[in-house]
């Protein structure tokens, strides 16, 4: 994924900062990272250009997508919420394990390790609200670091049952997660529904706030609602969604593009029109 690169780059440049000998010592082979790393983005450039008109234009506008409340929302997130309920019962404590462990070493690799991860966060954080799944990559290394101090204490029948105990209260808790998600969604399914029943076929776009779940549900185009100056397609048949977990400006939506209202479904808090 482009969205990749930049956590990539973060781990090249760490890299050679730490390990700067190396980089004088043998610096053809050194260089040969960035060289590869160019290359495999090319596709990811010229496939943005096109799409955006930028070669930026990707990465800039699902930055967007994700809203925050100000600059550094995702970072709070990341750092004071209950890292037991936003990693994970086992993957926090090890999480902290590798974090202790750092300042009892004086090895380069492990902190090269935690630079890269908070690289990550910090990164992430300053652009975007905090999700578990946007700091994967940090996660992983942070238990990377973790695991390599637990297995010091050599109690490996404790760390099984450790592990066996949190896929036991995973199996578990997936059953209670899952069925409020599908509440969650209900309607969002059904606005999907009734809008793809009202295009019956034709090309379809949408403006609403759930956009990657009003998208795989209802087959249309959707534009984030607060986005509302981004024009949708003329040749498309248009719609606008609001649902319990985000409202839409209608009136600006449509004062900008000079359209108007028709309410194809209404249930329960959420509601959807075709815009004409």
């Amino acid at each position: 994924r482009y969205a990749s690169a930049p956590v990539i780059a973060i781990a090249v440049v760490v890299a050679g900062l730490i390990w700067w000998r190396s980089v004088v010592e043998r610096p053809l082979r050194v260089l040969a990272v960035p060289v590869l790393l160019g290359a495999l983005l090319v596709p990811h450039v010229v496939h943005s250009a096109l799409a955006t008109g930028s070669w930026l234009g990707i990465l800039t506008f699902s930055a967007g997508v994700p809203s925050r409340a100000y600059v550094g929302d995702g970072l709070v997130t990341y750092l004071t919420s209950n890292p037991l309920a936003f990693y994970g019962v086992l993957v926090a404590p090890v999480m902290l394990a590798g974090v202790v462990g750092l300042f009892q070493t004086r090895r380069r690799a492990p902190w090269y390790l935690a630079t890269v991860a908070v690289g990550q966060l910090v990164a992430l954080g300053l652009n975007n609200h905090g999700e578990p799944r946007y700091v994967f990559a940090a996660t992983v290394l942070l238990v990377v670091l973790g695991v390599d101090v637990v297995a010091r204490l050599g109690r490996p029948r404790l760390a099984l049952a450790a592990v066996a105990a949190a896929w036991m209260g995973t199996a578990v808790a997936q059953v209670v997660v899952c069925r409020g998600s599908a509440q969650l969604r209900a309607p969002v399914v059904r606005m999907a529904d009734a809008i793809r029943a009202d295009a019956a076929g034709r090309p379809c776009a949408a403006a609403a706030v759930a956009a990657p779940q009003l998208e795989w549900y209802s087959g249309c185009e959707v534009y984030l609602a607060r986005l509302v100056d981004r024009p949708m397609p003329a040749d498309h048949v248009r719609y606008a969604v609001a649902l319990p977990s985000g409202a839409i400006d209608l009136a600006a939506l449509l004062a900008v593009h000079h359209l108007r209202a028709v309410e194809v479904a209404r249930d329960a808090g959420a509601q959807a029109w075709r815009l004409e």
